[in-house]
């Protein structure tokens, strides 16, 4: 099958305008091999702030030299993460699908070392994702020796890794078609969270490989604290989700003692985030 771009480039986003450029220009500055080339698909869930518009504008000025196509969810009231990466996939025209959250910045070589990857065999991979100071410009060709990195490769050279990080992660288009796309269950009552877990899971069931990619690098610039504790509170929804998925495998999926063991570490985290 032909498709119009190696990749598609999915942002979701929520009331982030500002970051949204930020992250647009970053790809603007992506080095890409010969044959390569990607979209940007932004996937709104539901923005109040003039996203609309601003995309709108990016689209008609073409500000950029890649084509842009906006979604909008229109789930204003809710944070419908798993629904907006669904939207962002059905718009999508190219033959791997790759996805950034409106706060991580990628790479200046994040496209092309994602599909490198892909192309590899892999039907997923996990890039890493590093904090990032006020004057990171994200351009330096550095990699933060730090205990997660060095875990989650450990994991994937012994071809065991179960997790997959929605906001700075690669698919192949094909894992979609035959594993379904994110269980938009993780987003009732505005839950967010897990869902990137969950398809991790069903991609292994599958048959499919999830490597880590450290050198696909991205960075999380300062958070807006105020829209980060929203959405951190509104995990509380998806953990529920997640139990239910763990403890009535009839409904979903038989859970592997290590991914359990995982979901049960992320809870406790999130658990003791909220207590602080």
């Amino acid at each position: 099958m032909n498709y119009d771009y190696k990749a598609s480039v999915i942002i979701t986003t929520f009331n982030r305008k500002e970051n949204l450029n930020t992250v647009l220009a970053h790809l603007a500055r992506q080095r890409l091999k010969e044959k390569m080339s990607f979209e940007v698909v932004i996937a709104d869930d539901g923005s109040t702030d003039g996203t609309g518009q601003f995309i709108d504008d990016v689209i008609s000025d073409k500000r950029f030299d890649f084509s842009v196509q906006y979604v909008n969810t229109g789930l204003t009231d809710v944070f419908g993460l798993a629904v907006a990466r669904n939207w962002g996939i059905a718009a999508a025209r190219g033959e791997y699908i790759l996805f950034l959250d409106d706060d991580v910045v990628p790479h200046w070589n994040w496209v092309a070392t994602m599909l490198t990857a892909l192309e590899s065999g892999a039907g997923a991979v996990m890039g890493y994702l590093s904090s990032c100071p006020e004057h990171c410009t994200c351009d330096l060709p550095v990699i933060i020796d730090d205990p997660q990195r060095k875990r989650l490769q450990s994991l994937s050279d012994q071809g065991v890794l179960t997790e997959l990080l929605g906001g700075n992660c690669g698919v192949r288009r094909e894992c979609f078609q035959r594993c379904g796309v994110f269980d938009e269950r993780f987003a009732l009552n505005g839950g967010y969270g897990y869902e990137d877990i969950e398809f991790a899971h069903r991609l292994l069931i599958g048959g499919y490989k999830i490597v880590f990619e450290s050198t696909a690098l991205a960075f999380t610039p300062p958070k807006n604290n105020t829209i980060l504790d929203e959405r951190s509170a509104k995990k509380k929804d998806a953990k529920l989700v997640w139990w239910q998925i763990i403890q009535e495998p009839q409904q979903g999926l038989p859970i592997t003692p290590l991914l359990k063991e995982y979901a049960m570490r992320r809870n406790a985290q999130l658990d003791e985030v909220r207590m602080r």
